[in-house]
């Protein structure tokens, strides 16, 4: 916990991309959840106000979005994707996330926003499904099951019990002719 002061002790630098996954690691790693999630909430705070220019902050928001999603904040990871949508207005998966975030806790902002993902058909109209087919059935191996043996009934002698097979004795070896015992 005294990395963690220093970290935040210094300044600016504190807000760096770096320095944030370091300090939310320590903390997360320390189980103070809640700590690790207001310095996501400083950050962010941070570059709002500030507005530094030649920064990427995608993967920054990337982070602070699934670490909100996984602790069960999901308007404050709404937030992050729709800062991470404008640098990326393009990017489905980001949209995708929007959707799922929304979903939980505001079912009309959700539906209005899933209209603009592109459906099902559109995505899959690229894959040559004879090709995948092709490719699994290749790789697909199917596993040799054991041979079956009879069953037997415990009061019936089987037939393999009248052909035993003699064990074949060891022998005790021949001693020299000059030996004296």
């Amino acid at each position: 916990l005294e990395a963690c002061r220093v970290l935040e002790d210094l300044g600016e630098d504190s807000y760096k991309p770096g320095i944030v996954g370091a300090l939310t690691t320590l903390y997360l790693g320390s189980g103070e959840e809640e700590t690790a999630l207001k310095v996501f909430e400083k950050t962010v705070e941070f570059y709002k106000k500030n507005k530094l220019k030649g920064v990427d902050l995608s993967s920054l928001w990337r982070q602070a979005a699934e670490f909100h999603i996984k602790n069960g904040h999901p308007q404050v990871a709404a937030n992050s994707l729709e800062e991470l949508l404008r640098a990326n207005k393009d990017d489905k998966k980001i949209a995708a996330q929007l959707v799922l975030a929304c979903s939980q806790f505001d079912k009309q902002r959700a539906l209005s926003l899933s209209k603009g993902l592109p459906t099902v058909k559109e995505l899959s109209k690229d894959v040559d499904l004879e090709n995948l087919q092709t490719i699994v059935s290749n790789t697909v191996s199917y596993k040799k099951s054991p041979a079956v043996k009879p069953e037997s009934l415990p009061g019936t002698p089987r037939e393999d019990a009248d052909k035993k097979t003699k064990k074949h004795k060891k022998r005790k070896g021949k001693l020299p002719k000059n030996y004296d015992a």
